[in-house]
C-alpha cells in the first residue's frame, strides 16, 4: 500500500513534526506505472491509503485545495 500524507509543513524541514496537522478532503491524482490515472481524496488526519502496482508512480496534490498561504 501507499501511504499519502499531505500536512502543514509550519518550519519547511519535509517532516510532519508535532503540532504541524494534516489537511483533510486533499485531491490527489495517482498516475501508474500503467498510465491509469485515479484520484483519491485525504480523510480526516490528512492522509490516504491506497493499493498501487509495482513500478513508477506519479503523486499530485491539487493545490487549489490546500488553505490559502
Amino acid at each position: 500500500p501507499l501511504t499519502i500524507v499531505v500536512f502543514l509543513d509550519a518550519n519547511g524541514n519535509g517532516v510532519q513534526d508535532g503540532g504541524e496537522l494534516g489537511i483533510p478532503n486533499v485531491d490527489v491524482t495517482i498516475t501508474e506505472s500503467d498510465g491509469t490515472v485515479r484520484t483519491v481524496t485525504t480523510g480526516a488526519n490528512g492522509t490516504v491509503t491506497t493499493n498501487v502496482p509495482l513500478g513508477n508512480t506519479g503523486v499530485n496534490v491539487d493545490d487549489t485545495d490546500l488553505p490559502a498561504g
